[in-house]
C-alpha cells in the first residue's frame, strides 16, 4: 500500500511537471532583464540542476507578434503621453519602419544622470518574421512643428517660473510652458520677445 501510495504521488509530480505553452510560438532559453535579453547558463540546464523559485528558463513568443521597449527622459515625458504615435526602425533591417503606439509608461522612473529615466513599451502591428526578442530598434517621436513661437532653454525653466533680467536685477517672472524637444521648450505667455532670461533656471 505504501508503494502504491508513493507511486500515486510521483504521478501526480509529474503532472505538476508539464509546461504548457499560453500560445503558440517559439521557445527560446533566457529572459528579459533590464530590456535586454538574457541567455540562461548552459550549467543552469544540465539533468538533476535545482531551479531557484521564480527563475524564468524559458520565454514563449510569437513570430510576428512583437513589442518594442524603450526608455525616455523626464524632460520630454510630457511629449509621450500613452497613446502617442511612434516611428520604429529596426537596427537589423534599416530599410523598414513601423508605424507604433506608445501602449504604457511606467509610473516611477529611475535615476539616468542628473534626470529619471522612464520606460514605456510600444505595440507593433505584425513585423517581420526575422525580427526576434532582444533585437534593437530606434524609435522616433513626432514633435510636431512650431512657427513663431518664443523658446528658452529647458535648463532656464524651473517649476513654472524664469529669471529675468531688469535694471541689472535678476526678477522672477511666471510663465506658461508648451511643448519641448529636451534641449528647448516654447513659451506660450509671461514672457516677451526681447526679454532678457537668465539660462540656468535658480532654485
Amino acid at each position: 500500500d505504501t508503494a502504491s501510495e508513493k507511486l500515486d504521488d510521483l504521478k501526480k509530480d509529474m503532472e505538476w511537471l508539464k509546461v504548457v505553452s499560453p500560445a503558440d510560438g517559439v521557445v527560446t532559453y533566457g529572459s528579459f532583464k533590464n530590456k535586454a535579453w538574457q541567455p540562461i547558463a548552459p550549467e543552469l540546464m544540465r539533468v538533476g540542476e535545482k531551479v531557484q523559485a521564480q527563475q524564468i528558463l524559458m520565454t514563449v513568443w510569437a513570430t510576428t507578434q512583437l513589442q518594442v521597449m524603450s526608455e525616455i527622459s523626464e524632460s520630454k515625458l510630457s511629449a509621450l503621453p500613452a497613446g502617442s504615435k511612434v516611428r520604429i526602425t529596426p537596427a537589423a533591417l534599416s530599410d523598414v519602419r513601423y508605424d507604433g503606439v506608445v501602449e504604457s509608461i511606467e509610473l516611477i522612473g529611475a535615476a539616468k544622470g542628473n534626470e529619471q529615466g522612464f520606460d514605456f513599451v510600444v505595440s507593433l502591428p505584425a513585423v517581420d518574421a526575422r525580427l526576434a526578442p532582444g533585437y534593437k530598434a530606434s524609435v522616433t517621436l513626432p514633435a510636431g512643428r512650431s512657427e513663431e513661437v518664443l523658446v528658452l532653454p529647458v535648463s532656464a525653466v524651473s517649476k513654472g517660473r524664469v529669471w529675468v533680467k531688469v535694471n541689472d536685477k535678476d526678477e522672477p517672472r511666471e510663465v506658461v510652458t508648451g511643448r519641448t524637444d529636451g534641449t528647448n521648450v516654447e513659451v506660450k505667455s509671461g514672457l516677451n520677445e526681447g526679454d532678457l532670461v537668465l539660462k540656468q533656471a535658480k532654485k
